[in-house]
């Protein structure tokens, strides 16, 4: 051709400005070609990554227990609400670290409104059915039972018609006399 292109192709000899530049070209192409094998293995890699943490996701939602709202408990049972308890143990602790006794030490707070509005419906279950005693049970540790009970007592004690006595059921870890300081 008349722009020197046909050099490189048609004449093994002579070789124009434009041919070198092709050269020099096709020696960085291969250094791009070996650019793009790190890469590919990089990609497996991220591809792979990303696979064994979109598995790990699965895996661990499919193992929570756990309901995140009243209607999703509602979906799963048919058994009735009675309340929803905010949890107190985060950020409320007293000088010794322990978990705070809402109904007592703040009774103005939406924790201790809660639970007044708990005791309400266990009363009104209690009185329908007749019933003088409660249990609060869970099947692990750690669940918040003795928390529940101690902050439900005072509660239940504006409501109730009665006294309340509160007993530390629990053999394996008994706390609510360490909770109240007893």
């Amino acid at each position: 051709g008349a722009d020197g292109g046909g050099a490189l192709a048609g004449h093994g000899g002579g070789v124009s400005a434009e041919a070198a530049d092709v050269v020099i070209l096709n020696d960085d192409l291969s250094r791009v070609s070996e650019a793009i094998v790190i890469g590919q293995r990089t990609m497996r890699i991220a591809r792979q990554s990303i696979g064994i943490g979109l598995g790990l996701i699965f895996l661990l939602e499919q193992n929570d227990t756990t309901f995140g709202t009243v209607d999703d408990f509602q979906a799963f049972t048919t058994l009735p609400v009675a309340g929803v308890v905010p949890n107190v143990n985060y950020g409320k602790k007293n000088v010794k670290g322990q978990a705070s006794i809402v109904t007592l030490e703040d009774p103005d707070s939406v924790a201790a409104e809660q639970y007044r509005i708990l005791a309400m419906r266990v009363q009104q279950q209690c009185d329908s059915a007749q019933a003088k005693v409660i249990v609060i049970t869970s099947a692990a540790g750690g669940e918040g039972k003795s928390l529940t009970a101690i902050n439900l007592a005072p509660a239940l004690s504006s409501t109730a018609n009665g006294r309340v006595l509160l007993i530390d059921a629990d053999m394996r870890k008994p706390r609510i006399a360490e909770y109240l300081k007893l």
